[in-house]
């Protein structure tokens, strides 16, 4: 059997395309108010707010998902220390709205409820915002409900009550309050991380070989590695790879029982130019170059034998 030493392995060049990441904070969002912060480049859902913010120290858009819980994930770094950059950023423009009061118009709607112009829903007193309408169906406290007026009680769909006593027959139709917009769900001395996670990191590079995708693809099924190509779908060839958790790489998972492994996707073009998505960790982009260089040699050197790691 033919194999190739790592003394032939030059290092390839690569770029990070993009990294994702998990992050934890020490605090609850009040995300509903985040619409009053952010009401350009953003989006909401029941649970959490999308923002597409600039960062300066980066000098680009970093998308960030923020969840009620505390948690933060982001989509577009460069480097895996700059979410520290983003945290602080955020931070610092939330602050700035922690105890600002907007004044705000309310009506009631059918069911004797207060929203205001953007169909977010208010408790009786329309100090508190507690969800937001849309079309007959009222999403409270994150849970799609519907309100049942001759009881008064919002309940979701399996009919149980998320929420009563919010109609106050005695108060006006319309009023104007005082709304406090702070973002956070209580006071925060020292905001703090309390966890991160790598989602995934991708990466591009080239190497010097012109690949025939069909001639690669047929290699690489009778040497055993789990590829797809489909050229009436997708351009590129997909060579996926396991990651064990001693970040070594293998062609097929060895786990025992239940499967620890990472599978990177190596997205190989008939150019040259390759994209690896999927990888956890920065240490591990060197190996995975690595590893694929020393199969692009075999293939050129040897493309009729078989290859083992």
């Amino acid at each position: 059997m033919k194999s190739v030493s790592n003394s032939v392995i030059s290092e390839i060049d690569y770029t990070i395309t993009t990294i994702t990441l998990f992050v934890k904070l020490n605090c609850t969002f009040n995300i509903h108010n985040f619409e009053y912060i952010f009401p350009k480049d953003s989006k909401k859902f029941l649970n959490s707010f999308i923002v597409n913010l600039y960062i300066d120290e980066c000098e680009k858009y970093i998308n960030i998902k923020i969840f009620e819980n505390g948690s933060l994930h982001l989509t577009g770094l460069k480097k895996v220390e700059d979410y520290l950059k983003v945290v602080s950023e955020l931070h610092n423009k939330l602050k700035q709205f922690e105890h600002q009061i907007v004044k705000i118009v309310l009506s009631k709607d059918s069911n004797g409820i207060y929203t205001d112009s953007e169909q977010r829903v208010y408790d009786k007193n329309g100090k508190t915002m507690i969800g937001y309408k849309t079309n007959d169906w009222y999403y409270i406290f994150n849970k799609k409900c519907r309100y049942f007026k001759d009881i008064g009680k919002f309940k979701n769909l399996q009919g149980l009550v998320i929420l009563s006593n919010v109609v106050d027959g005695s108060s006006p139709s319309a009023l104007i309050v005082d709304y406090n917009i702070n973002p956070y769900k209580s006071d925060i001395n020292k905001l703090e991380i309390i966890d991160f996670d790598i989602n995934t990191i991708n990466v591009k590079t080239t190497v010097s070989t012109k690949f025939s995708n069909k001639s690669f693809y047929n290699w690489l099924t009778d040497n055993q590695f789990f590829v797809e190509y489909n050229p009436e779908r997708y351009s590129g060839l997909k060579l996926k790879i396991n990651i064990d958790q001693s970040d070594t790489l293998l062609k097929k998972c060895k786990c025992n029982n239940k499967c620890v492994c990472t599978i990177i996707t190596f997205l190989i073009f008939s150019t040259g130019n390759v994209l690896i998505t999927n990888l956890k960790k920065e240490s591990i982009i060197k190996i995975a170059l690595n590893y694929f260089q020393k199969i692009v040699l075999f293939y050129n050197n040897n493309s009729d034998a078989r290859l083992e790691f």
